[in-house]
């Protein structure tokens, strides 16, 4: 039996993606993007808090006036 994509049923061979949404579910080529197979999981905002996170704000010290 071949894996088969959970959105348009196409037979894929050992090329499949699976998502972070659903690790289950497996999809081809077209559908592997997440706005493809509308995906719940919000990418641009966990990849700004992760580059929030690891890019402290680094702020100069204040120097005093003489």
């Amino acid at each position: 039996m071949r894996i088969r994509c959970d959105i348009c049923n196409v037979k894929i061979n050992l090329d499949y993606y699976e998502c972070k949404c659903d690790s289950s579910k497996k999809f081809c080529s077209k559908h592997r993007y997440s706005h493809e197979h509308n995906c719940p999981i919000d990418y641009k905002k966990e990849n700004q808090k992760l580059l929030e996170k690891l890019n402290p704000v680094v702020r100069p010290i204040k120097l005093e006036t003489i």
